[in-house]
């Protein structure tokens, strides 16, 4: 008896031990912290040389998925005596900015790509434009995410606007028809936004009437041929 209890006891508990511990496991994964990383900062000079930082910080929850949406952004923006001139909160870990000088628009200008869906072979991504005004950081758009773009075929400009002396923005993307694949012809949704001194306002917008191969030729259509800044952030990825 006594032989038989002293094999019974270890089998007992190294199957309790085997059926817990991937239990154990799965959970200590579940509860895996996220990860908060400074993923871009850069320090500017504003038109009275004062010195700022950018600091973009990216809280991913879910670390071990490149594309995953599950996390957020903050941006902070401190002077040189680390006054705190306004933060930003994204509801997407994946965000950039870059930085612009563009005569006729506050300088220096910051663009915000921030990725709002992720698709197989397309996703879509917003822009938001700000700058720094009476010493705080401002959002130079009415209404948050309305400049909203498609990664395969959406494209952007902001300067001055084509045939004209007023400064502005002009978006682009295409119109998916039924049945439409990738490599054919489409219509594009084309925005055009006029700078009123202090916010972007929408002027027009309208469809295609005929379709293009590709927004370049849409665009000559209707003599809007301008640089697309949506290639200065080919780093934002939102297809897996």
């Amino acid at each position: 008896m006594k032989f038989g209890n002293y094999f019974l006891f270890p089998f007992n508990f190294i199957l309790v031990f085997l059926l817990i511990f991937p239990v154990t496991v799965n959970a200590a994964h579940s509860l895996k912290k996220p990860e908060k990383i400074i993923k871009h900062q850069e320090i500017l000079t504003l038109p009275d040389q004062r010195k700022i930082l950018i600091q973009l910080i990216s809280i991913n929850k879910s670390p071990d998925s490149l594309l995953d949406l599950n996390g957020t952004s903050q941006v902070i923006i401190k002077d040189n005596k680390n006054h705190l001139l306004g933060s930003i909160k994204f509801d997407t870990p994946n965000v950039s900015f870059k930085i612009y000088t563009i005569q006729g628009l506050p300088t220096p200008l910051i663009l915000f790509a921030a990725i709002d869906s992720i698709g197989t072979s397309a996703g879509f991504y917003s822009i938001y434009p700000y700058a720094i005004v009476n010493n705080r950081i401002k959002l130079l758009q009415l209404n948050r995410n309305k400049w909203k773009l498609e990664t395969y075929s959406g494209g952007f400009y902001i300067g001055k606007l084509p045939h004209q002396e007023d400064m502005g923005a002009v978006f682009w993307t295409c119109v998916w028809g039924n049945n439409e694949a990738h490599i054919d012809p489409h219509r594009y949704a084309i925005e055009l936004y006029r700078w009123n001194g202090t916010v972007f306002i929408l002027s027009k917008k309208w469809i295609t009437k005929d379709k293009y191969s590709n927004d370049e030729d849409a665009l000559k259509a209707y003599g809007l041929v301008k640089q697309d800044l949506s290639l200065d952030f080919s780093n934002i990825n939102a297809t897996h």
